[in-house]
């Protein structure tokens, strides 16, 4: 009989119940599924590589003087030099390579030819920047001793990488090329004649910023260095559901209270004269975007604030809305800005920095500190993202008549024509920095006409053109010209105006804000400064907000955050760049409107991003206007919009409608538009009169040819006179007059689809043409395979056909889904739609040598987000950092052990988690002999951490430390023998529960400025102080014991919180007999009065009369019952036991554990857990569970004849009065879970063994007969 049972049990679900495997087969199984997982090696993917070559003319080299010491400078031709304070001052080429769609870096390879120049040069050392402060102490360059002492090539190699950076989805590889090595002992100089760059790379994640735009492919194409690369991104990433719908080129970000302002003007008169202009334009509210849940993280409180929901509807309007430009309308105390934190030059400081709601990729604080924007801040400790998707201005207003004057300005310059505009005036005062930057006048004038100064050419303002005024102290009799001369400019009015000189917040360009305030100009210009703080507007009203709100003044600045730098005895400093690149984009890129500007003129400066101060000036350079407005230049007309349809008929006469502008000064006449269909001319017609800064609508009236065709549609204007910029003249679109069928989104049910598991591919396509489209073959391909193929019968004009694939990956690693429909010959282009998607894999470690690695940190370096890292049994001596979204399982919680080792001075943690969606699970922690390792496990700024089954001991501060976390989980975890068990510090809504927590020396859990977090079910004991809690409120705790700790609890008079669910509290050691007046008069399980917890007004009001009973599981088969009242599941109890794989129940009526009795997710059917019968629980690990509450009184439980499982739930008993308590009982046997096998007792047995609370046993009874809970 006791083998009968036994092989029930194990009999796999698909056998007929009339047969039994054999005991061999059962352990050949049972050895299976439990040994070790099978060990592979993640596929190195596809290698490709892209091959550059640059040639380079001969150096030029020249002797000059720094004060008193003589140096070598070399130049060579379009090139800048660089280098950090004290190393050799060389030329330095920077590069962009555009890498393939879903490729990274993997090595890069620098070869060339170089030729030998000389020796005995002594090349001048590069300056430390100098802030624009007024009496600052600086010196000259001097050269760094150990570097021009040394018989090594400078640099070491002839190149140096900056770093990947991404612009609306294009992957871009920036770089710097050395043409020149110098030895600097000998003074030998060598330069390359020419330089080939390859660029290896591998397999890698698709970027979610790419769009597939046109304007977005024309644009990078201008910043890389191989814009043919282009061709290689087609696929269009799955994007989470978007409330967005429409087009908005421009948005402008305000308050409810700024957007309905009732001055002269107001934001919704910007959003019309956008519209009027072609650019479609609307207003969003803060209100509106912090309450839209889809623009919170509510995994990560850091990432929560306002300024990231403002960020993350700013990433959602630019991928739904196509959003260019964004418009922030209200101060720093209205709409906060990301304040970013860099230093330079021994300055630290913390910057408001509008880049951050540009550039949208990444977090700008991957490692969750306080400090944002540092150089490892972006993802896997790369540099932030700093190419931006939009561009962004904002408008310092809080008032009704603040906005009222900056919307009136910023309409003036568009509308506002005149001989003014032709005015531009360059400031340069007395710096005080040393030979030629002695005097702001040196720097002002490289923008004059452009300069080639420091080895680089950029574009200036033309002299040919504009009136140029100087006001430079170095031209002054007095060397200091009066502030009266340029009030009385700007009064009589100037276009634009380039100043250099000392500021404050208060103060810049000599003027005050009174100065401000009391100018009357009507036509407002453009100011750029380097001066310092002048831009600081989380201060309270910086004089860059003055200009701009007030009603004269200026309609749009840019100036510094903090302080702008120079450098000494040289223009060359780091304000010098940006500013001659603004000028540069303008003059020579085309590139007239000012957010644009301003961003060109950091990103041409990216390669250089590492010298001292760059990145610096790279933050604070804040745009206080409109993006969109433009500098005007003498001409420039440009095509902006064709309007006409996409899809038509054969034979329509169609009108095709374009928007023309006029982006010069001058008014333009006689324009002449040319309308082309397929390259051959079929219309024109000429503009008589275009205002400056108008657009017009033009129209032209066409037929289509009698056939189906698709259409090349062009409209291109003439070049008026003068008109250098020509680029933005033309504009073309595809026109179909026939039936077309488009495929335009792929969905995964799953981001992170799961290996061997079924993932729903839903595939959409459209007919948006006039015409059915009937047979339509439709294919899905995962890898070049396919794995759907459907013929569409009809899909009629406008209507959506939708697809789902069911998909079960085979192999981890990327993979590439392609849907195209066949056949559409007469368009293709929209036939086809490729998706990229990462199915995770699994990363083995043990530290025998037989794994994939030996080092558990070593594989989190190498995992990717939805990965899996097991740990084989063994002793890892490692302190670790998981900063990505994996699941880190231990074979074996008893012998799988990570033991943190002492890094520096101390180590925090041996495990350190700084990341959302992480998993912990079967590890011993602890740290090694007597290193300082203060916790077992720290959370720091995570969420949804999920830790459950470990051991964690012996730590020197304690065993978890959750600080600024929240919504996580932590069950089933043995924390003991440190100083806190689990300190729980500004962290809200954690879940604690089935923990052993014990022997602690200060305290088993400390709760402190935390708030709704529930503890329940879990075990406190022999701890100093067992739960204290200090300024926290509406925290629950119930159904726990709090035994024998030398303070069960404190709470203080500041915290409320909850020590019971409204039916259950806790069982307290030291109110649990009459004596402590604990009564349980109706034994109901709960004592009859509160247990008061002193500190506020807090009780217990239901405390347990007995304690919480933790049934031990080993791994394996477990006989349980639940011995007190409740309403658990077979569901219920399977999801609260770490690593159950089923639940079953004995089905007395056919005396067999039928299908239907078995209960798995994926298998059986959910049945109720009686009161008194005991149920198999199989799991994969040894753990326990954790069962109280009110108690079992009375129960009835029918006995058939034959077998029956039944469940004790009073206190111990003994197998013998089980037998003599039941009627006709013949047999009783119970399941040793440690055995795995059944106890037998039967009168005469030697062996009479106990049953205690919980534990499940099986009763053999020869009579039907009723059982009450005898024994």
């Amino acid at each position: 009989m006791k083998l009968y049972l036994y092989l029930l049990l194990h009999r796999t679900k698909s056998e007929g119940k009339g047969f039994f495997t054999v005991v061999t087969v059962i352990l050949m199984v049972i050895a299976s599924i439990f040994s070790p997982a099978v060990k592979v090696n993640a596929d190195e993917g596809s290698e490709e590589s892209i091959m550059l070559y640059f040639t380079f003319e001969e150096p030029i080299t020249k002797k000059i003087k720094i004060v008193n010491q003589s140096y070598h400078r070399v130049e060579m031709q379009n090139l800048s030099n660089y280098g950090n304070s004290g190393e050799p001052y060389l030329p330095v080429k920077g590069v962009n390579v555009l890498l393939p769609q879903e490729k990274k870096v993997k090595e890069i390879i620098v070869s060339g030819n170089k030729t030998y120049l000389g020796r005995d040069y002594v090349i001048e050392p590069a300056s430390e920047p100098v802030p624009f402060l007024e009496n600052v102490s600086f010196s000259p360059p001097e050269p760094d001793e150990e570097i021009y002492n040394s018989t090594q090539p400078f640099p070491s190699q002839p190149y140096a990488i900056v770093d990947t950076y991404f612009f609306r989805g294009y992957s871009i590889l920036t770089l710097r090329l050395y043409p020149v090595e110098y030895i600097p002992k000998s003074g030998e100089i060598y330069y390359y004649n020419d330089m080939t760059l390859r660029v290896k790379t591998e397999d890698s994640s698709i970027n979610e910023m790419f769009r597939n735009f046109s304007k977005d492919e024309i644009r990078v194409k201008k910043m890389v260095d191989n814009p043919e690369t282009t061709k290689s991104y087609t696929s269009v990433p799955q994007r989470p559901n978007s409330s967005l719908r429409g087009n908005y080129e421009y948005v402008i970000i305000t308050t409810d209270e700024l957007k309905a302002s009732t001055g002269n003007y107001t934001f919704q008169d910007l959003v019309d004269d956008k519209i009027a202009k072609g650019i479609s334009a609307t207003i969003v509210t803060v209100e509106n975007i912090t309450s839209n849940p889809a623009y919170w993280n509510t995994t990560n409180s850091l990432f929560n604030d306002t300024q990231a929901q403002i960020r993350n509807f700013i990433r959602d309007a630019y991928l739904n809305w196509g959003t260019e430009y964004v418009l922030i309308g209200g101060d720093d105390d209205i709409i906060p800005a990301r304040k970013l934190y860099v230093a330079a030059s021994g300055e630290v400081t913390y910057m408001p920095s509008d880049l951050y709601y540009a550039c949208l990729d990444g977090n700008f604080n991957s490692d969750m500190d306080n400090k944002w924007g540092e150089s490892y801040d972006g993802p896997n400790g790369e540099d932030v993202d700093l190419i931006a998707e939009v561009y962004v201005g904002r408008a310092c207003v809080d008032s009704s008549e603040e906005v009222s004057n900056f919307i009136m300005k910023t309409l003036a310059h568009e509308d506002n024509g005149g001989s003014y505009l032709l005015n531009a005036v360059m400031i340069g005062e007395y710096v005080g920095f040393g030979g030629v930057a002695e005097w702001g006048g040196n720097y002002k004038d490289e923008m004059i006409d452009g300069s080639c100064n420091n080895g680089y050419y950029t574009a200036g303002i033309p002299t040919e053109v504009y009136n140029i005024t100087t006001l430079y102290d170095r031209d002054d009799e007095g060397y200091n010209w009066p502030k009266s001369e340029l009030i009385q400019i700007l009064n009589e009015g100037v276009h634009m105006i380039n100043h250099l000189g000392h500021s404050r917040k208060n103060k810049v360009m000599k003027l005050c804000i009174s100065d401000v305030e009391n100018l009357s100009n009507n036509k407002y210009p453009f100011i750029y400064s380097q001066g310092c703080n002048a831009g600081a507007f989380d201060y309270d009203d910086c004089i860059a907000e003055h200009f701009t709100v007030t009603e004269h003044g200026a309609f749009a600045v840019i100036m510094n955050a903090r302080y702008g730098w120079g450098e000494a005895y040289g223009t060359d400093g780091p304000s010098q760049r940006y500013d001659r690149e603004f000028w540069d984009a303008i003059y020579g890129e085309n590139i007239y409107e000012i957010g644009k500007a301003n961003q060109d003129s950091k990103e041409d400066n990216l390669y250089r991003i590492n010298e001292k101060a760059m990145r610096w000036c790279y933050y604070e350079l804040n745009l206080f206007g409109d993006p969109e407005s433009i500098l005007f230049v003498p001409h420039d007309i440009t095509v902006e919009k064709i309007i006409s349809p996409d899809y038509s008929t054969p034979g329509s006469t169609l009108y095709i409608n374009a928007t023309i502008a006029n982006y010069g000064f001058y008014n333009e006449t006689f324009i002449l538009i040319n309308f082309t269909i397929n390259g051959i001319l079929i219309d024109n017609v000429t503009i008589e009169f275009l205002e400056r800064g108008k657009k017009t609508q033009i129209s032209f009236e066409w037929t289509t040819s009698s056939q189906m065709e698709v259409y090349d549609v062009k409209i291109e204007a003439q070049p008026v006179e003068n008109e250098t910029v020509t680029t933005n003249n033309v504009l073309s679109k595809v026109l179909i007059t026939g039936a077309d069928a488009a495929i335009t989104k792929i969905l995964l049910s799953s981001p992170y689809p799961p290996l061997s598991k079924i993932t729903i591919i839903n595939t959409t396509i459209i007919n948006p043409s006039e015409f059915n489209v009937s047979n339509l073959n439709f294919l899905l391909k995962i890898n070049n395979i396919t794995i759907d193929n459907v013929t569409i019968p009809l899909l009629e004009s406008g209507k959506v056909f939708f697809r789902e694939t069911v998909w079960i990956p085979n192999e981890t690693g990327w993979h590439i889904i392609s849907a195209c429909i066949e056949p559409d010959a007469l368009y293709t282009e929209n036939n086809y739609l490729n998706l990229s998607v990462r199915v995770p894999t699994t990363i083995y470690v043990d530290d025998d040598g037989t794994a994939d690695t030996t080092s558990i940190q070593e594989a989190i370096n190498w995992a990717s987000n939805g990965d899996t890292i097991y740990v084989y049994s063994g002793t890892y001596e490692e302190s670790l950092v998981i900063d990505k979204d994996i699941n880190l399982i231990g074979e074996n919680k008893e012998n799988t052990v990570i033991r943190g080792v002492q890094i520096d001075v101390y180590t925090w943690a041996t495990i350190k988690v700084a990341r959302s969606h992480a998993r912990i699970s079967n590890f011993t922690i602890t740290r090694h002999d007597e290193d300082y390792v203060f916790w077992g496990i720290y959370l720091y700024f995570s969420q949804d951490i999920f830790i459950s089954q470990c051991i964690i001991k012996n730590m020197y501060a304690g065993g978890i430390n959750i600080e600024y976390s929240s919504n996580n989980i932590i069950s089933h975890c043995d924390i003991f023998n440190g100083g806190t068990g689990m300190y729980i510090h500004f962290s809200d809504d954690n879940t604690i529960y089935n923990c052993l927590i014990h022997n602690n020396s200060i305290k088993g859990i400390w709760i402190c400025r935390s708030d709704g977090n529930n503890i329940s079910k879990s075990y406190i004991y022999s701890n100093d102080n067992g739960i204290e809690i200090k300024i926290s409120n509406d925290n629950l705790i119930f159904y726990n014991n709090l035994i024998n700790n030398t303070c069960n609890y404190k709470n203080d008079n500041n915290s409320i919180n909850s020590w019971d669910n409204g039916s259950i509290g806790n069982y307290w050691s030291d109110f649990d007999e009459p004596s402590e007046g604990a009564y349980d008069n109706n034994s109901d399980g709960i004592i009859d009065v509160p247990y008061n917890i002193s500190g506020g007004n807090n009780k217990d009001n239901y405390p347990l009369a007995n304690p919480v009973e933790f049934i031990k599981l080993y791994e394996g088969y477990n006989l349980i019952t639940l011995p007190f009242k409740h309403s658990y599941w077979a569901s219920n109890l399977y999801a609260e036991i770490p690593g159950c794989e089923e639940v079953k129940r004995f089905n007395t009526t056919k005396q067999d554990f039928d299908d239907y009795d078995i209960y798995t997710p994926t298998f059986g059917e959910d049945f109720p857990i009686e009161e008194g019968i005991g149920y198999f629980v199989k799991v994969s690990d040894d753990t326990f569970f954790a069962i109280g509450g009110k108690s079992i009184n009375n129960i009835s439980v029918e006995l058939v004849e034959g077998w029956n499982a039944l469940g004790w739930f009073k206190d111990t008993t003994t197998a013998s009065s089980i037998y003599e308590n039941i009627s006709h009982c013949t047999i009783v046997m119970m399941w040793n879970k440690s055995e795995q096998d059944f106890d037998i007792y039967v009168p005469g047995c030697p062996y009479n063994y106990m049953i205690g609370k919980g534990d499940g046993f099986f009763v053999a009874v020869n009579e039907q007969s009723t059982w009450h809970g005898e024994g």
